[in-house]
């Protein structure tokens, strides 16, 4: 038999009631099923913000691609033209014809088809009569660092209206002659690149480049 002071002697430690016990057993229980549904909504948010983004990606893509595939014809003519002006820069009547021809070609896409020799003065071009933008520093910049570029002009000297310049360096035994300039006015290649991009239904779409 158990001693009478050591009945009477306390207990020492900490009991949980009944409830307490369930309440760890339950949690114990629930917590993989809580990290499982935490994962699955994170993995499910992903899902969606994926999704969403390619749905913006390819209706930008959709809108821009009219106006991609006019920039790139432009480089196209452009890159040939300036492989090809060696031939005809020392003979400025068919220089004249070559890049009126093209300009004609374009339907009105492009406004101005020339070469630019480095001094500025155009002899060879689709508009009539010669120019001199030999001081301008649109010029100055090109030639500061000849390679393909596209360019930006509210107010063009030649065109005299808002234009988007493609401008590709023309070398003759390796140097730097001048430039093959096509001129495209922001009015009629969006009017074409909408008209191209219009589908029968489409919803009316804004969209903003940023270079």
């Amino acid at each position: 038999m158990t001693p009478p002071a050591e009945r009477r002697r306390p207990r020492l430690g900490f009991r949980l009631g009944l409830g307490a016990r369930l309440m760890l057993v339950m949690g114990a229980a629930l917590l993989p099923l809580a990290v499982l549904s935490y994962t699955q909504t994170v993995a499910t948010q992903r899902v969606a913000e994926s999704r969403a983004r390619a749905a913006i990606l390819g209706e930008t893509l959709s809108a821009a691609t009219p106006l991609v595939d006019i920039i790139l014809q432009a480089q196209g003519t452009a890159t040939t033209l300036a492989a090809s002006l060696p031939a005809y820069v020392d003979d400025p009547e068919a220089c004249d014809q070559a890049m009126s021809r093209i300009a004609r070609l374009s339907e009105g896409r492009y406004s101005f088809v020339g070469f630019i020799p480095r001094d500025g003065h155009i002899t060879c071009s689709s508009d009539p009569g010669e120019h001199d933008i030999g001081q301008t520093p649109w010029l100055a910049r090109m030639l500061a660092d000849p390679q393909p570029r596209l360019s930006v002009s509210r107010n063009a000297s030649i065109s005299h209206t808002s234009v988007l310049n493609l401008s590709v360096p023309v070398r003759r035994e390796g140097a730097v002659i001048g430039l093959m300039s096509i001129s495209m006015p922001h009015d009629v290649i969006q009017a074409q690149s909408a008209a191209q991009g219009r589908g029968e239904g489409s919803a009316p779409l804004a969209l903003a480049t940023f270079d």
